[in-house]
């Protein structure tokens, strides 16, 4: 599969808020056409900004670069996670988020997360976990952190919990050759 060009993603956002336009969710009128490819961020799929304006609000939509190679309904998805959030309201990822979610799930057969991994969306993981020394994993989500060093994380994972309340537990990688 090739590469998805900057004109490609920029259409396919236009789908999902058409998409959540056709459903009644109200999406703002003032996104930002053209989405913005974030090359640095490895952990993080996607981000939706909001910039004050003169008259009234935008938005600029952004997907992470780890995501050119991917299919068009895991782009999809992340367009769409991120379009909600600039419905009234949604700014959060809170019972009105969630209602609009499922609202597209129902309709279009996305799975909408408020977290995801590499390996749920079918990606290769681009990071180099060579490079990490531990990973601390949720044992309900299967959300990976990882790490170069030591910390309180590392050393204490029975004193935090993932974001979706599941216990972490840590491992020390092996160098990979």
């Amino acid at each position: 599969m090739k590469p998805w060009t900057e004109n490609q993603l920029n259409q396919l956002l236009q789908q999902v808020i058409d998409e959540a336009t056709a459903l009644g969710i109200p999406v703002s009128r003032q996104i930002s056409p053209s989405l913005h490819i974030n090359n640095r961020t490895r952990a993080r799929f996607g981000g939706c900004r909001k910039a004050k304006g003169f008259l009234h609000s935008t938005y600029q939509i952004e997907i992470s670069k780890v995501l050119l190679d991917a299919e068009e309904k895991v782009i999809k998805e992340i367009l769409t996670h991120e379009a909600l959030h600039t419905c009234p309201g949604c700014m959060n990822h809170g019972d009105s988020w969630k209602a609009h979610c499922r609202r597209m799930e129902q309709a279009y057969g996305y799975r909408l997360k408020r977290t995801s991994t590499y390996e749920k969306l079918g990606i290769e993981d681009q990071r180099k976990a060579k490079t990490y020394r531990y990973v601390v994993e949720c044992s309900h989500c299967g959300q990976r952190i990882y790490r170069q060093r030591k910390s309180p994380l590392t050393d204490s994972t029975n004193l935090y919990r993932c974001r979706c309340g599941g216990k972490l537990t840590c491992a020390t990688l092996t160098e990979r050759k």
